[in-house]
């Protein structure tokens, strides 16, 4: 199967933990690292219509696959090309590469041309812009990931290649270690990012959170809730690879805690990130704690609250509106509820945020689960939300 395309989409059941492992052991085979020369680099505009497309790819030297090149005409974004980018390779090698959406976006700001505004000329002219910026950039190399006859993220020297299914594996040790019982629920992969979860059996780390809920709402629903352990990790763009704690009810997946997180850059490793991941446990058990102190925080205007939040978070406010409906039993007449009212309303609206994306796993999904994680910390304010208006501008959640 071909994965040229920009909204390339591989997903994986319950039964397919041994099939992804090897899925992502074969991609990280396949994928190439080139150094490069910011210096020596040019970029050309590939905007053609089909009829054309393949005889201009040609001419600017391209020899990629005719599905590769023709993958470049199912972009759906408005008045955007594809960009070609010729290097030099640090050993002198001459390299033309085909550049996917997000490895046009890190090149543009390894470059220091992310200017919003650079877009809004003619396609030539702003490569002609950057092509005059990268010749002030000699002595500056960039790292780039070739796969599947195309370059999807460009970083900097400080980068670290950590592979998903080395990742993976190290995920799926340490899950057996910490928990009694688990079973794989199903993953991801996209360029952009990778995604997988497990589910415990092991009720007994969330037996007290159940039965608090239960004393505090009299809602049986909390009992559906099973201990789920997700991971994520993307080569493109703020690169990390990152483990959560959560619950799940088969359905929804939800964050209740900060994340074990390590950057692909310094001195990340693959025998860091097995170190950081010997707390999960005690990481767990931390994060129901933090989910049972919500039951403590009274919130007078529910909604407002959630809706406020959700602006920060970057949660449409469609979707908020949606999950207020689906919960119309307990916040129709906005009376007095906790934190936890609220925090549950959130991650609704981002599930129903999430089954909109399906096929199109989105990095701002994630982000929006990990704002969201945030609200369990003890730092968090939950007063400075909680209004009897909405709030016209955001704030920062920390």
């Amino acid at each position: 199967m071909d994965f040229f395309n920009e909204n390339s989409f591989k997903s994986f059941n319950e039964n397919e933990e041994k099939e992804m492992q090897q899925f992502l052991k074969k991609k990280d085979s396949e994928a190439v690292w080139y150094k490069f020369e910011l210096s020596l680099s040019h970029a050309q505009s590939l905007a053609e219509g089909p009829m054309y497309l393949y005889d201009k790819a040609k001419k600017l030297g391209v020899t990629n696959s005719e599905g590769a090149i023709a993958s470049v005409g199912l972009i759906d974004i408005d008045d955007l090309s594809h960009m070609v980018l010729q290097t030099r390779l640090k050993d002198g090698d001459h390299k033309v590469w085909l550049m996917s959406n997000s490895a046009r976006r890190d090149f543009t700001q390894r470059c220091g041309a992310d200017c919003p505004l650079i877009w809004k000329v003619n396609i030539d002219e702003a490569f002609d812009f950057i092509n005059e910026g990268v010749k002030s950039l000699d002595g500056k190399s960039a790292l780039a990931k070739y796969e599947d006859e195309k370059v999807w993220a460009v970083h900097g020297p400080e980068y670290r290649i950590l592979p998903p299914s080395k990742l993976f594996f190290e995920v799926q040790k340490a899950i057996a270690k910490s928990f009694k019982s688990t079973d794989f629920a199903g993953g991801t992969w996209t360029h952009e990012i990778v995604q997988a979860s497990w589910v415990s059996n092991d009720d007994e780390i969330i037996e007290s959170y159940k039965d608090l809920a239960f004393e505090k709402t009299g809602l049986l629903n909390y009992d559906q809730y099973q201990p789920v352990i997700m991971f994520s990790t993307s080569d493109v763009g703020d690169s990390t690879a990152t483990v959560f704690a959560g619950i799940t009810d088969g359905k929804r997946y939800i964050n209740i805690g900060n994340p074990i997180k390590l950057k692909h850059a310094g001195t990340a490793s693959i025998e860091k990130f097995a170190d950081l991941l010997q707390g999960l446990y005690a990481k767990y058990k931390e994060s129901i704690d933090s989910l049972k102190k919500l039951y403590d925080i009274p919130i007078s205007y529910p909604v407002n609250c959630a809706v406020n939040i959700a602006r920060d978070i970057g949660i449409p406010i469609s979707a908020i509106t949606k999950a207020t409906e689906n919960f119309c039993d307990i916040f129709e007449s906005d009376t007095p509820q906790t934190a936890s009212e609220v925090f549950f309303l959130l991650q609704e609206a981002i599930y129903i945020a999430e089954t909109v994306k399906k096929e199109n796993i989105s990095k701002n999904l994630l982000c929006m689960k990990e704002a969201a994680s945030r609200l369990l910390t003890g730092r968090f304010k939950w007063e400075d939300y909680d209004s009897p208006t909405i709030f016209q501008k955001k704030k920062k959640i920390r």
